[in-house]
């Protein structure tokens, strides 16, 4: 049984997921380097995970390119009970929502950088149905979205997949975005986000690449050694609000950029983590006015410390306006911007 807990003093909530302990990584320091013959998403091993909710076919090699499962071991649980409650100043819920897991690629050894175009974006336009599916079939208000790609960024698997967690509270990251976002639309009435990207532009000294549609930068605040964001140009609050031609040419884009970024680090672990609009329906149209849904990537290139966990203040030795012009070099010399 999955539970919810609530800080009540740094007001985080916390996962509790016991079952998860049952995961043969779960004490693990380093990723499982299974070969093909014995990972469980290599084909061949389709009945050592559940049965899938989709697969996406490949007609050429008569099998399948990729494939949606409910995670085995969730960190929510699939149903609709509360727990009682229990004596302030604690707080508890029931861990509710969705799991799943998207093995991308049937290639054991794959990136997604080296995805074509048209595959990647049909795993992007699975992510949109399933944050569809989530927030309409049950009381869902975040879909989060992520890729964990080696042992430094959290994998368990080394084989292509990402995962999607559907959860009926919205995860403070968001929260404190939205905080942000709704002020600065309440004082101005403009999208914190466009405004900053305008910025951005006009400066250029932390423009990765950009077109009509899409901008990737580094933060001005860079957390993490070599981050970067991936924003649409337009305001846009709600990822599956993206249509299926602008699917293809955002996926274009972030291959382009993930291609920069394994050249630039020699294919690095690093986090993909998707930031869409949360279901919140008496705020719906102040958070369509105020939010703009993005894209992170974070290399796992350095390590946090004492003082990242003390303080939640991090110290980064790569300036992002020095690591924009190292990405956008390698854009350019490998051509990889003519998408």
């Amino acid at each position: 049984m999955s539970e919810l807990r609530l800080d009540p003093i740094k007001k985080h909530w916390v996962i509790l997921a016991g079952e998860r302990a049952q995961r043969p990584s779960e004490f693990s320091i380093t990723v499982e380097t299974r070969s093909s013959d014995e990972c469980p998403f290599c084909p061949g091993h389709e009945n050592e995970t559940p049965n899938p909710i989709l697969t996406l076919s490949d007609a050429a090699k008569d099998g399948w390119a990729a494939r949606l499962i409910p995670n085995k071991f969730p960190a929510v649980d699939q149903i609709e009970e509360e727990l009682l409650p229990v004596p302030l100043p604690h707080e508890v819920r029931r861990g509710q929502g969705r799991h799943e897991v998207m093995i991308e690629s049937p290639l054991h050894d794959d990136r997604q950088s080296r995805y074509s175009t048209s595959h990647l974006a049909s795993i992007l336009g699975i992510y949109q149905s399933r944050i569809g599916e989530f927030i309409n079939s049950f009381s869902c208000r975040h879909v989060t979205i992520f890729t964990n790609v080696g042992y430094r960024a959290g994998a368990t698997l080394s084989h292509p997949h990402s995962q999607i967690i559907g959860l009926r509270q919205v995860p403070g990251v968001i929260e404190r975005e939205l905080e942000s976002a709704v002020q600065h639309y309440k004082m101005g009435g403009s999208c914190l986000f466009c405004d900053l990207l305008k910025a951005d532009l006009e400066s250029g000294a932390r423009v990765i690449y950009s077109t009509d549609g899409f901008i990737a930068l580094c933060p001005y605040a860079s957390r993490f050694a070599y981050e970067f964001a991936i924003y649409p140009r337009w305001h846009m609050a709600d990822f599956r609000d993206v249509k299926a031609e602008e699917m293809q040419s955002f996926a274009g884009f972030l291959k382009a950029c993930l291609g920069a970024m394994d050249v630039c680090l020699n294919d690095p672990d690093y986090n993909v983590i998707l930031h869409s609009a949360p279901a919140v329906s008496d705020q719906a149209n102040l958070i369509e006015a105020a939010y703009h849904w993005h894209l992170e990537v974070i290399p796992r290139v350095s390590t946090q410390a004492g003082m990242e966990w003390g303080t939640g203040i991090h110290i980064n030795s790569f300036p992002p306006e020095k690591v924009a012009q190292s990405y956008s070099r390698e854009l350019l010399r490998e051509n990889t911007i003519a998408l």
